[in-house]
């Protein structure tokens, strides 16, 4: 007898219906990867911010105030100007680089190029979407908080001029009536420190996010500084909006506003160094009173 040799396999209808499953099981399991993915990303972000949040708070103790927005007070030199991160570099185990950074220069000078075009992992949201620019400054995701109005008022020169100054009279001393920054994190002239933040240092954003609108700008924050809207942020605009304004008279709003790349919300660190994420809804009169040091708001909740 011939023996009969059998095979087996699978038919093409039978490879179909496993395709078919198998497309399935992916359909269903690919947003929860997804997810978890994004909670992971927003974890790293929140540990970022609360890095950043105890680099203030050293920094404060050595200095008796809190790191400037923006140093230079001039208004003809727009691109060289320090933001605070640059400032907290030596709080965050970054002390060569800061040492490596010379003020007298500036952000957009070439011997600084090395100090700020480096990425800063610390600053930048494993969420945050953006094109690396090779000979540009580095991104970053975090812009200090300088308040609810625009954050170049402070440092309009243009109100200055013509005022006779007594020799040797300090600029800083008119940060109590001229100082138009109401938030924790301002512009020289003007400094504030924790007894400055009577609104309590926990409920008073220090820093929050900022990115390039899910990467549909090709500009956006720097962690360095250099311009206002590189590195300052405020409630003045709309919050977390997604995409950049049709109307060109708007594009100062939403540039400074506050928004970032995780869905349904924004990170801030507090002065006291706590991390919160504001959502979305959040009522714009419970905004603003977080976003001020000193506005004696009663309701702070969020």
């Amino acid at each position: 007898m011939l023996n009969k040799r059998q095979t087996t396999g699978f038919t093409l209808v039978e490879l179909l219906v496993v395709i078919a499953i198998v497309g399935s099981l992916v359909a269903l399991l690919l947003p929860a990867v997804q997810a978890a993915r994004e909670s992971a990303r927003k974890m790293s972000c929140q540990n970022n911010l609360k890095q950043v949040g105890l680099a203030t708070q050293s920094y404060h103790d050595v200095n008796q105030q809190l790191p400037p927005a923006r140093v230079k007070i001039d208004v003809a030199s727009i691109n060289i100007h320090e933001g605070a991160l640059l400032h907290l570099l030596p709080y965050l185990e970054e002390g060569n680089k800061f040492v490596q950074y010379n003020p007298l220069l500036g952000t957009s000078h070439s011997d600084n190029a090395g100090v700020v075009e480096t990425i800063i992992p610390t600053y930048l949201c494993p969420s945050m979407t953006f094109e690396l620019k090779a000979g540009k400054p580095a991104p970053g995701s975090y812009g200090s908080s300088t308040g609810t109005g625009r954050p170049w008022d402070i440092i309009d020169m243009a109100q200055l001029r013509g005022v006779a100054l007594p020799p040797g009279f300090d600029l800083s001393e008119l940060a109590p009536s001229y100082g138009l920054h109401n938030g924790a994190i301002v512009s020289r002239p003007g400094v504030v420190s924790f007894k400055n933040v009577t609104d309590g240092l926990s409920h008073t954003f220090a820093f929050g996010e900022m990115d390039y609108f899910g990467g549909q700008e090709p500009d956006g924050p720097q962690w360095a500084g250099g311009y206002i809207t590189n590195s300052q942020a405020a409630t003045w605009g709309p919050f977390n909006p997604e995409d950049p304004p049709q109307d060109p008279a708007l594009k100062g709003q939403y540039a400074t506003a506050f928004r970032s790349d995780h869905p349904g919300g924004v990170h801030f660190v507090m002065v006291d160094g706590s991390v919160q994420f504001i959502h979305d809804g959040i009522d714009e009169i419970v905004l603003d009173a977080l976003a001020t040091r000193a506005g004696e708001e009663v309701d702070h909740s969020f």
